[in-house]
C-alpha cells in the first residue's frame, strides 16, 4: 500500500484527471458513486463485460468450426464409440451437464479412446482451444500423446445409410414441411450406427437444388445444445437427403400439457430455449417459424429447437402473414394494417416477443395463443396492440411475470436474449 502511495497516479495533483485519486479509500468511493448513477446493482454484468463475454462466445465457435474433428453435440457418451474404434483416436464435441465435474463448465469436451473413453474438459482462452486440467494447448497435447483425429463427415453416400426403420414415428413429424421424415441408422467402419431422422427433397428445380447445397454448406456447424444440430447429406442429381439429429422423443407441448410440471422443470426447460434463441441472435439468424410447437425434448428432458426442414428450402427465411398459426406467434407490429402500414421486419426484437410467448403457453399448459380470437383478429394489426394474453399468476414462478412483460413491451424497449437468459437463471437460483 505504502508502494501504491508513491506512484504518480495516486500522489497526483491534476484535478483535471478524473481517473486520478489521492488514496485508495477515494478510489472506491468514487467507484461506488459511479455505480450509484449507473444504477446497476452490484453483481451485473457490465457492458463492456457482456460485450468481452459475447465476443469470447463467438471465437469459440470460430475455433471448434475450424476444426475438422469437432462433432458438437452429435455425440455424447452414449454414442462416441461409434466413431472412436481404435487406440488414441479422438474427437472434439459439445459438453453435455452430464459431463460437468464441479464448478467446471467449460463447452467441450475430447473424447480420447485409451482402453476406455476419457473425457477432458476443454475451454476456450487467448483465442486458443486449452485443455483445462493440464493448462495445455489442445493441439500440443492431441501431438504429444500421439492421438488421431477423427474426421467429421458432412457429405454421405446412400450405401452408408441403412434401410428405413419401419413404425417409427412420433406426432412431431407433422412439423416438417420440407419432405417425408424416415428414421436411417448412418453406419460407421465399427460396424455400429446411430439413428438419424432423414427428410428426403425431390422434384426439385435447379435453382432450388442449388440454394438447398448451399445453406447445407453454410449452416454445417450450425446451432448449440438445445437445438436439433444438422448431421449431413446426401446429393444426387434428382434429390436431396438432408440427415438431421434424431434425439428427440416428444413434444414439449405433449409434455407440459399431459399434467402439472414443477416449476423447476418448467424454469430449466425455458432456460434452454432462451439458450438456443441467444445462440440465434449471437449468430445473426432470424429464426422465422419459432413457436412451441418446433420445441421438442429428448428422453432425458433436454429441448431441442428445430431450425432444418421447417419448409421447401432447408429452412424458413420469410414469415406469411397470411398464415394465422404463424401470425399467432409474432409480435403486432410485424402484422398487416388496415391503413397500410408496413410491418416492422421479423427479427431479433420480434423474436423476443415470440421467445416470451412460448414461455407463456409452456407454463400454461401449452396454451394456444389468441385461442379464442377470429382469423381476422389475429392477423390484424389494430386489435393485436391492444389485446394481451390472459395470464394465471399461479402457473408462473415469482419473477416470471416480470419477464414476460418486458418482452411484451414496445420494441425498442425489449430486452436481448442475452439479458432474458441471464433473468431467467437467477429465478433457478
Amino acid at each position: 500500500m505504502t508502494n501504491g502511495r508513491q506512484g504518480t497516479a495516486l500522489d497526483s495533483k491534476d484535478n483535471d484527471n478524473p481517473f486520478q485519486f489521492q488514496s485508495f479509500k477515494e478510489l472506491k468511493r468514487a467507484f461506488q458513486e459511479q455505480m450509484a448513477r449507473s444504477r446497476k446493482h452490484r453483481g451485473d454484468e457490465s457492458d463492456f463485460s457482456a460485450a468481452v463475454r459475447e465476443s469470447n462466445d463467438r471465437r469459440a465457435a470460430e475455433l471448434v468450426s475450424s476444426t475438422f474433428y469437432y462433432w458438437s453435440s452429435l455425440l455424447d457418451s452414449s454414442n462416441v464409440d461409434c466413431v472412436l474404434t481404435q487406440e488414441k483416436q479422438c474427437v472434439l464435441i459439445d459438453s453435455t451437464p452430464s459431463m460437468y465435474s464441479g464448478r467446471e463448465r467449460a463447452r467441450f469436451t475430447l473424447c480420447v479412446k485409451n482402453g476406455t473413453i476419457a473425457y477432458h474438459s476443454i475451454k476456450c482462452a487467448a483465442n486458443e482451444l486449452i485443455v483445462t486440467n493440464l493448462a495445455k494447448k489442445l493441439y500440443k497435447f492431441i501431438a504429444e500423446e500421439g492421438l488421431q483425429p477423427v474426421q467429421r463427415q458432412y457429405v454421405y453416400r446412400e450405401d452408408q445409410l441403412g434401410p428405413p426403420v419401419e413404425n417409427l414415428e412420433f406426432p412431431f413429424d407433422g412439423i416438417f414441411e420440407v419432405g417425408k421424415v424416415k428414421r436411417r441408422q448412418i453406419r460407421f467402419p465399427s460396424n455400429k450406427g446411430i439413428l438419424a431422422m432423414a427428410i428426403v427433397v425431390a422434384n426439385l428445380k435447379p435453382e432450388e437444388r442449388n440454394v438447398i447445397i448451399n445453406d447445407l454448406c453454410t449452416y454445417k456447424d450450425f446451432g448449440c445444445l438445445n437445438t436439433q444440430r444438422l448431421w449431413g447429406s446426401i446429393v444426387t442429381t434428382s434429390q436431396i437427403t438432408i440427415l438431421l439429429e434424431n434425439s428427440a422423443i416428444q413434444s414439449l407441448a405433449s409434455y407440459v400439457s399431459a399434467e402439472q410440471r414443477s416449476n423447476a422443470e418448467l424454469l430449466k426447460f425455458a432456460r434452454q430455449i432462451a439458450t438456443a434463441a441467444d445462440y440465434f441472435e449471437r449468430a445473426k439468424f432470424v429464426h422465422k417459424k419459432l413457436s412451441l410447437d418446433v420445441c421438442l425434448l429428448t428422453a432425458d428432458n433436454t429441448v431441442k429447437v428445430v431450425v432444418f426442414g421447417l419448409s421447401t428450402g432447408l429452412f424458413p427465411k420469410r414469415v406469411y402473414l397470411t398464415d394465422v398459426d404463424r401470425c399467432r406467434w409474432i409480435p403486432w407490429e410485424c402484422l398487416n394494417s388496415k391503413d397500410g402500414t408496413k410491418p416492422e421486419p421479423y427479427d431479433c426484437k420480434a423474436v423476443i416477443w415470440t421467445l416470451a410467448t412460448i414461455l407463456w403457453s409452456m407454463f400454461h399448459h401449452a396454451a394456444i395463443p389468441f385461442e379464442n380470437e377470429t382469423v381476422n383478429e389475429i392477423r390484424g394489426r389494430e386489435y393485436r396492440k391492444t389485446c394481451e394474453l390472459d395470464i394465471i399468476g399461479d402457473l408462473l414462478p415469482k419473477g416470471m411475470l416480470e419477464i414476460l412483460q418486458s418482452c411484451w413491451s414496445e420494441r425498442d424497449k425489449r430486452p436481448s436474449s442475452r439479458n432474458v437468459l441471464k433473468a431467467i437463471k437467477k429465478l433457478e437460483q
